[in-house]
């Protein structure tokens, strides 16, 4: 082999040698490759200071896949212009700003907005969601629990003893819905709705569908143009009242049972006496009862005059019946504004919940009105801004909410409920709702039946958990339904 020819292999020899050691190293590069020295990444991330004092800490949760930031909600009270952020980062990187500015207007809930971690030349962006953590507060409407025994599907749901005006009086506390049938003679014999003894039915059993009645104890029940009329249920305790004609010289009774299988204590008005005014004609009470006490039995019955179609000037218009530790005493007769004409029709007079002396008057032809207890007029809600033919309302609080809650009779009979929670008074509150443009319900149930000049009836309970609401109408059956507390959606 001459010299050129070993130049040749030689220099070949050294090209061959360089390429296997660039491709080697080529292949091996990820894995040897050294740290970069300007790393932008962030490991872990919190909130310093979060809450009113600026001394709470959040820790969030990196997602570096999508480049996304999350926190647990955050305080309201934060100082939301000034949020400052610690972060465990790569050496030699920080964060873009020292203070975040994450302001939100009243009505916002979150804002979205990046930051960047700086590192020498490097920069990378990250996406920040902070949420505030406002409290979730009222009733769940939307998953309430519903017993249904109204004609909202026809008739296969229609609770038969409120298919027609036979039942007057129905009212319900968490343990029971009580049904006063409107009674001229008990009939043991009869299954006439007319002639049944008043009765409860259980709570349990309406969840399972299976009403079952619980027959009160009748002794000592006589008297008046019907032996019996309205009902209520106060803390266990029940009342009821028969339907009396003054000018008749019929005497108004009052029956008390102190629990479900009590015999009934009787108290009885007479005209002219016990408190009573000497009305000569067209004093009718007892289409109605409202019964509005206090854990301890202390409070009132009212008992709105129902003057038919002829207007009479009687001496007053409502009943107001002391009550202390649950036995019924004296009467005092009340009036009450805007009282004109028949607008009597089966009245209530229902207590506004956590006020010691506010009332909210209602009948089937009148607007809402706000009273006091001895029927001074504190404020009157437009007629237009609620639907008519509601005869009984009440303002409900539950957990810092507060609603306006109604049942109408007539037509397609429904139970309405509107969130009134704005306003430091129920007067505020009411003014304010009658301001709204949208008025419509939070919440509507229709039962889909209800008769001409016949008293709907509402039922109020509460739990710490839930708030029960019961709607009634004669020919349009009743409903229970139960709304449980509003709960945060994770």
């Amino acid at each position: 082999m001459n010299d050129t020819m070993k130049k040749i292999i030689t220099y070949l020899s050294t090209i061959l040698l360089a390429t296997i050691v660039a491709m080697s190293v080529s292949c091996n590069n990820e894995e040897t490759y050294p740290e970069s020295p300007d790393l932008t990444v962030i490991y872990n991330i919190s909130i310093a200071n979060a809450g009113a004092q600026g001394n709470q800490v959040l820790v969030g949760t990196v997602d570096e896949i999508n480049k996304e930031i999350t926190f647990p909600d955050v305080d309201t009270l934060t100082d939301f212009s000034r949020i400052r952020f610690t972060a465990e980062l790569p050496e030699g990187a920080r964060l873009d700003e020292d203070v975040y500015n994450f302001s939100m207007g009243p009505a916002d809930a979150r804002l979205k907005r990046t930051i960047a971690v700086v590192n020498g030349i490097r920069k990378r962006e990250y996406y920040v969601t902070i949420k505030k953590d406002i409290p979730v507060w009222g009733a769940d409407f939307d998953k309430a629990e519903i017993y249904d025994f109204s004609k909202s599907d026809g008739t296969t749901t229609l609770y038969p003893d409120l298919s027609a005006g036979l039942v007057r009086g129905i009212d319900m506390d968490t343990n029971y819905v009580l049904i006063v049938p409107f009674v001229t003679a008990f009939n043991p014999a009869s299954t006439a709705t007319d002639a049944k003894a008043p009765y409860l039915l259980r709570m349990a059993d309406l969840k399972a569908r299976t009403p079952t009645p619980v027959s009160l104890d009748t002794t000592g029940i006589a008297g008046g143009t019907r032996i019996l009329s309205a009902g209520r249920l106060s803390h266990g305790h029940i009342y009821l009242c028969n339907l009396v004609v003054f000018g008749a010289n019929e005497k108004l009774r009052i029956y008390h049972y102190a629990s479900p299988t009590a015999v009934p204590e009787v108290k009885e008005f007479t005209r002219g006496l016990d408190g009573i005014p000497d009305y000569t004609a067209g004093g009718r009470f007892g289409d109605n009862m409202s019964v509005e006490l206090d854990e301890n039995g202390d409070g009132y019955i009212f008992l709105a005059i129902n003057r038919g179609t002829v207007p009479v000037p009687d001496p007053a218009q409502v009943l107001r019946l002391d009550v202390t530790n649950f036995s019924v005493g004296a009467a005092t007769p009340i009036t009450v504004p805007e009282f004109v004409g028949v607008n009597g029709y089966w009245a209530n007079y229902r207590q506004v919940d956590g006020a010691s002396n506010e009332y909210i008057y209602t009948s089937l032809v009148t607007s809402i009105q706000l009273v006091d207890k001895d029927g001074g007029s504190i404020y009157t809600l437009p007629m237009a801004a609620v639907p008519k033919v509601g005869n009984d309302a009440k303002v409900v609080t539950f957990n810092k909410e507060r609603y306006l809650v109604m049942q109408t009779a007539e037509g397609e009979a429904k139970l309405h409920v509107y969130n009134i929670t704005q306003g430091a008074t129920t007067r505020e509150a009411l003014e304010t709702f009658a301001a709204r443009e949208n008025k419509v319900a939070l919440y509507t149930f229709n039962l889909k039946g209800g008769t001409a000049n016949s008293a709907a009836c509402l039922g109020v309970a509460k739990t710490e958990e839930a708030l029960y609401l019961m709607g009634a109408a004669p020919g349009g059956g009743f409903v229970v339904v139960k709304a449980s507390k509003a709960v945060k959606a994770e």
